[in-house]
């Protein structure tokens, strides 16, 4: 009996992993996806974040029902990303926004205090959090891995702290912020040696970490 179960057990292991996504490394992602526009993202979410306070100035607090700000903020999101992104973007099934960027699939979630998905825990965002494959979504990009852009909400109410989050076995394995992407596109000075030939100026700033 021992030796059935443990049979079982390695079958449905080797199925679970069959049925994975492929793996999401964070310098792949920033290597292929930076030159396509990755800061894009981070533009669309500054000018929905302005939309959004346009919006809400139509309604006061006192006439705004539960879940109505993160809606709003939702669809003006949606909104921003879908001029940026006109041909990249589609539904999943139960209205899930997803845009196609890179060989990945891109969800966009508010995130809670642990920096996860708010969501109600169904088969489906399990699903997603484990990185399993499934026509539950899209048949087409079911191996494409699935990496969220995500945002937190202060205790005063604002919309901070954007970035990209990729997320399996239901742990955070790596996140992605825009400063740095911008740190990665900082020019880089030439200056002529005494063969003539240009080379590389580390910058000062660079020399004082260096030196620390």
């Amino acid at each position: 009996m021992t030796i059935n179960n443990y049979l079982v057990g390695t079958k449905l292991q080797t199925f679970v992993q069959s049925c994975k996504r492929k793996l999401a490394k964070k310098d792949t992602f920033i290597t292929e996806c930076t030159e396509k526009g990755l800061s894009k993202f981070f533009y669309a979410f500054e000018n929905a974040k302005e939309k959004f306070s346009l919006t809400m100035k139509d309604f006061s607090p006192q006439s705004r029902s539960r879940g109505f700000e993160a809606s709003v903020f939702q669809t003006c999101l949606l909104s921003e990303l879908q001029k940026v992104f006109p041909e990249k973007w589609k539904f999943w099934k139960y209205k899930r926004f997803v845009i196609t960027f890179c060989g990945h699939s891109l969800l966009f979630k508010k995130l809670n205090k642990k920096g996860m998905p708010m969501n109600i825990k169904t088969n489906a965002n399990q699903s997603i959090i484990n990185q399993m494959q499934t026509q539950l979504f899209d048949p087409t990009d079911y191996e494409n891995p699935i990496v969220f852009f995500g945002w937190e909400k202060s205790k005063s109410g604002d919309l901070i702290n954007p970035h990209f989050v990729y997320i399996d076995e239901e742990k955070i394995k790596w996140r992605l912020r825009k400063d740095e992407l911008t740190s990665l596109n900082a020019p880089t000075i030439l200056t002529p040696n005494k063969t003539g030939r240009l080379l590389p100026k580390v910058k000062e700033q660079s020399k004082r970490k260096k030196a620390m």
